[in-house]
C-alpha cells in the first residue's frame, strides 16, 4: 500500500460491481450540468463508491463507476441520475456491468 493511504471494504457486503459506460453526444458541458444537478459531491448517491470520467480524441465519453450492487446502481439511476440526464437531454450511454472479484477502496489520509 502506498504511504498516506488506507483501504477499506466497510459497507461492501454485497457483490460489488464495476460499470463501464461510453457514449457520443455526452459533452463536457452536459457532464458539468449533470454533476451539479445530481449534486453527488454534496449529497452522495447511495451505494455509489467511485467514479472516473474522461473524453477521448473523438469526444466520446468514457466512465467507470463502482457500485455496492446492481440494485444500488439501478436505484441510483432511477431516482437521481436518470431524471437529471433526461432533463439535460443526455443521450443514454452504452454500458457494461461486471461483478468484482475483489474491491479495495483506498482513501487518502493525512501523512502526518
Amino acid at each position: 500500500m502506498l504511504s498516506g493511504q488506507e483501504s477499506t471494504t466497510e459497507g461492501v457486503d454485497a457483490v460489488a460491481i464495476i460499470t463501464t459506460l461510453t457514449g457520443r453526444g455526452f459533452t463536457i458541458d452536459m457532464y458539468k450540468r449533470l454533476r451539479q444537478g445530481v449534486n453527488w459531491d454534496g449529497e452522495p448517491v447511495d451505494g455509489w463508491l467511485a467514479h472516473a470520467v474522461r473524453w477521448d480524441e473523438s469526444d466520446v465519453i468514457h466512465m467507470t463507476n463502482m457500485w455496492v450492487s446492481v440494485e444500488h446502481m439501478q436505484k441510483g439511476f432511477a431516482t437521481r441520475l436518470g431524471p437529471v440526464m433526461r432533463k439535460i437531454g443526455i443521450p443514454p450511454p452504452h454500458g457494461e456491468v461486471h461483478e468484482t472479484f475483489n474491491l479495495t477502496v483506498f482513501q487518502a489520509t493525512d501523512p502526518a
